[in-house]
């Protein structure tokens, strides 16, 4: 009975030991393989001699191998020690970490290599009206970023536009001003920026502009410099615009609430109980793709239901059916215009204009309190309630009447437009 015992215990103590190498008697966490990899930054520039540490980021986090190798395509340029980089000369070099449990999970820091110091702005052109109606605001950039580094602000015509810090004011008289941010550790690298003043004296705009939407701030793209922020239905994505402005691109059913509050008005006693006088200016840009499924400009229906009020239909041409049709002017598939609708239907007058030239007159359903009026604090832009699509947007302003041919060619084109 004694040796059954111990021939029992013998099995068992053998069956644990030939598991040893594979799983122990006890569980053993499993090998938690590695998912990913990133790299941050994703992109650098460098100063000769300059350094920055790379950190890498290995997925899951609970990787039983978290380590990871360094390796430079181009070690002239930069080399590279446990995520440390060194620039060694000017150029371009791909720095690449690597899993070193799985070998198909990489990512890759750009580093670029430059001699000197360069300093960029958020614009390269501005247009602002005469009068100091609002501000605008630049920002300069110094590559490769440096905190000890500054620049120093400069205006070629003070009497056209002043700069303080970057923001802009305009003068009282129309012209050009060439703005430059100049590193103030070297007065050879600059960059400069172009501000043309329009003179727009005869646009009321103490009593009339109720907005302006430039769409620079890409964490609040409904951000106003002048009036109420834009409400935001659905994502925007910030773009670069025309002459190196800031513009949006709409997600599906996304668009803007302007919240004009320009009242009731229309005809000489102010009479109707809608806004009936009113001039809409927008940078627009439309793909061609987009021209083929129509664009729909803007929308006066409450809440932005059902289809807009003014289109772009698959030639590029704007206008409307019940208006009396299409305009025989377009826009050009992926280029930017400016639209500017200009409308008193006390007068029986819907007018737009593209890039400051006439391009549609309404002929038909124009009536005090009509079809084309606008509630007196809302109008939408960017997909309307009926599913179709909106442009680009780009600079957008709006007033309380409506604006004159001459004021229209005032404002002349999209900026970096010919």
């Amino acid at each position: 009975m004694m040796n059954s015992k111990i021939r029992l215990f013998a099995i068992a103590f053998m069956t644990c030991a030939v598991a040893v190498g594979t799983q122990s008697c006890s569980d053993d966490p499993e090998d938690v393989k590695v998912t990913g990899v990133t790299v941050d930054p994703e992109s650098q520039t460098l100063l000769v001699d300059g350094t920055v540490t790379l950190a890498a980021t290995v997925f899951p986090s609970n990787a039983t191998d978290k380590s990871v190798t360094w390796e430079s395509d181009n070690p002239g340029v930069a080399t590279v020690v446990d995520g440390l980089v060194t620039a060694r000369a000017v150029g371009t070099a791909n720095i690449t970490v690597t899993s070193v449990s799985n070998k198909e999970k990489t990512a890759t820091c750009v580093i670029t290599v430059s001699a000197s110091y360069s300093v960029s702005l958020s614009a390269e052109a501005l247009r602002m009206p005469a009068g100091a109606i609002y501000t605008r605001t630049l920002v300069a950039t110094i590559t490769p970023s440096d905190d000890s580094k500054t620049v120093t602000w400069n205006s070629s015509n003070t009497g056209v536009a002043t700069v303080t810090n970057g923001v802009i004011t305009a003068g009282a008289t129309a012209g050009t001003a060439t703005i430059t941010a100049t590193l103030s550790s070297d007065a050879n690298t600059k960059a400069e920026c172009t501000v043309t003043v329009v003179d727009v004296s005869s646009i009321p705009a103490g009593a009339s502009l109720a907005g302006v939407w430039t769409f620079e701030d890409a964490a609040n793209p409904g951000k106003a410099t002048v009036g109420e922020d834009l409400g935001v239905s659905g994502s925007f994505t910030s773009v670069e615009g025309p002459g190196n402005t800031k513009a949006v691109v709409a997600g599906e059913n996304a668009f803007f609430t302007i919240y004009h509050n320009i009242g009731a008005n229309g005809g000489s006693e102010y009479d109707g109980e809608y806004t009936n006088e009113y001039t809409l200016m927008m940078d627009i840009r439309g793909s061609q793709e987009g021209f083929a499924e129509w664009l729909s400009v803007y929308n006066n229906i409450y809440d932005n239901e059902g289809e807009g009020a003014l289109w772009i239909d698959g030639a590029g041409n704007i206008g409307f059916e019940a208006l009396g049709g299409y305009s025989d002017i377009g826009l050009t598939p992926d280029a930017w215009h400016r639209v500017v609708i200009a409308v008193n239907l006390a007068e029986e007058s819907f007018k737009v204009y593209i890039d400051g030239l006439p391009a549609f007159t309404a002929s038909m359903g124009c009536d005090l309190d009509g079809e084309w009026s606008l509630y007196p604090d809302v109008v939408y832009i960017g997909s309307d309630g009926g599913g179709y699509s909106g442009p680009d947007f780009a600079e957008v302003m709006m007033w309380g009447v409506q604006l004159t041919a001459e004021q229209v060619a005032a404002l002349g084109t999209p900026l970096g437009a010919p």
